[in-house]
């Protein structure tokens, strides 16, 4: 899945083009991820409304948002029912057109294909522990490039029966840990100047769809 920060920055766009109450829209738009935080249920198919399907012949669980956008249809003025509507729409699209570009099954093993063409493999931990090296990699740029600032507790009280906030502020300290990274060193998987194509593109596809909502 997408990292917190590509959340922020997908969402940061998203929202320079619907323009609604900030703090509870960026609030949203992370607090599907607060499941691992939470006191009552820790449940990630639950809060991000997941289905078990296949891509590149890998078991995934990708978000229906559209279930989410039927179930809250009448709610999705307000501020943080979007954030966790882009939230959503993002981990789908980021799966299916972005991490569906790098991970693939070769002899029966998850690998991961990288810049130079040639793949990763090794066991599920070795394979897991070299996407997320790569992923602070990308984050340090992310942050960079967008000027990603750190995000501030925000007291929600939330309609969406599907997560538990107790958690949200413990996320997003995790959040803001993240963007302090320091690494200079070179992604061996990702292009930065494909994943701000990638950014920019799936900000316009989110855009697209969710403005007649906004109406």
């Amino acid at each position: 899945m997408p990292s917190g920060s590509i959340h922020i920055c997908i969402a940061n766009k998203v929202y320079n083009e619907i323009k609604t109450d900030y703090e509870p829209y960026i609030i949203g738009a992370i607090a599907p991820d607060c499941w691992r935080h939470s006191k009552l249920h820790n449940d990630k198919m639950l809060s991000h409304f997941s289905y078990p399907c296949k891509v590149n012949n890998i078991n995934i669980r990708l978000e229906d948002y559209k279930t989410f956008i039927f179930k809250y249809k009448n709610y999705l003025k307000d501020p943080f029912v979007i954030g966790y509507l882009v939230h959503l729409m993002t981990d789908n699209y980021w799966k299916t057109k972005v991490i569906s570009r790098y991970n693939f099954i070769i002899d029966n093993k998850i690998c991961v294909k990288k810049l130079d063409g040639t793949y990763f493999k090794g066991t599920i931990e070795e394979v897991e522990k070299f996407i997320h090296k790569n992923n602070k990699i990308l984050t340090v740029y992310l942050t960079n490039k967008y000027q990603l600032k750190r995000l501030i507790p925000y007291q929600i009280n939330s309609i969406i029966e599907e997560i538990d906030l107790s958690g949200i502020n413990t996320t997003i300290n995790h959040i803001n840990e993240t963007l302090l990274y320091n690494l200079e060193e070179e992604s061996l998987i990702y292009d930065m100047n494909l994943i701000d194509k990638d950014i920019e593109n799936i900000t316009n596809i989110i855009v697209k769809e969710i403005k007649p909502y906004l109406n």
